[in-house]
């Protein structure tokens, strides 16, 4: 079937607190919040600190990785056993973006995750396979990050959702962006301004998406 247009994306940094690219970006998102609707008029953009006490302790996560707490399971389950830090923190941004389970009426139409690693990965776009509008917004920031002879890449993953355990399978739809190669605990200007400009091309591809489909 067709996909609806695609109106509320949330932006979220953070999601492992030693990752200091992507909160910095999306509190410079914040302050562009004017420009933002100008440029993208068909797109309602929030940002999210997803895991503040890992950043504020410059650590990946305190008791668990929370990027491992988004699945059926352990959604569901929770009430079952024992709460770490992060499994109570799944459990709001759950109630908060979604809920992913149960319900046809999601909160959140697109989640971009941002992330970096150590590994020399450049410019990763990370998608699930059978999304889509992801796979060509994807398409779409790696044509406009240079193509082939760019360093933009595209990672497609099969995992069903309900066994997806990151943040962004609360949403409708979700990517992630990850820069590298950056060490943990650092901002670096250059992974910023590759997150950025990846980001500038994926916003720009949903709102001409929409309005496309509006005709």
């Amino acid at each position: 079937p067709e996909c609806p247009a695609l109106h509320k994306v949330v932006v979220v940094g953070g999601t492992h607190g030693n990752e200091y690219t992507g909160v910095w970006c999306i509190k410079a998102l914040a302050r562009r919040s004017d420009e933002l609707a100008e440029s993208f008029p068909s797109l309602n953009i929030e940002t999210l600190l997803s895991h503040p006490e890992a950043h504020m302790a410059n650590k990946r996560f305190i008791d668990t990785d929370l990027n491992r707490e988004f699945t059926e399971e352990k959604l569901v389950g929770a009430k079952d056993r024992h709460p770490t830090v992060e499994s109570l923190r799944a459990q709001e941004l759950n109630k908060l973006l979604g809920p992913k389970l149960g319900s046809k009426h999601l909160q959140t139409d697109v989640i971009v995750d941002l992330h970096t690693t150590t590994s020399n990965m450049g410019t990763c776009l990370i998608v699930p396979e059978g999304d889509v509008p992801m796979v060509r917004a994807a398409a779409y920031v790696a044509h406009k990050c240079g193509g082939e002879k760019g360093e933009a890449r595209i990672l497609v993953h099969s995992m069903p959702r309900n066994q997806r355990p990151d943040v962004k399978s609360i949403a409708r739809h979700g990517l992630t962006i990850e820069v590298g190669p950056v060490p943990q605990g650092v901002l670096r200007h250059d992974a910023v301004e590759k997150t950025e400009k990846a980001l500038h091309f994926f916003l720009e591809y949903l709102d001409l998406l929409n309005k496309d489909k509006a005709g």
